[in-house]
């Protein structure tokens, strides 16, 4: 899961849609699987199931400044 800020709320949530490819600061790849458009988040599944979409500093989840790209 994703947790937008406040300003990234009004300005990225808007222009996702699932499906979207993502990759974070680890290389890892994944795909928008669901958007919460009533709140500022975002579930990111990864590319293969056998891996994960996590930080590389903390396996299993994402630290809180992860930089996430979305192509």
């Amino acid at each position: 899961m994703v947790t937008l800020d406040s300003t990234e709320t009004l300005s990225v949530l808007p222009t996702l849609t699932n499906g979207q490819k993502c990759t974070n600061g680890n290389s890892k790849v994944g795909y928008i699987n669901s958007i919460d458009t009533l709140g500022r988040s975002f579930i990111v599944m990864p590319a293969n199931p056998d891996q994960q979409f996590d930080s590389a500093a903390t396996p299993g989840v994402l630290n809180v400044s992860e930089t996430i790209t979305i192509v």
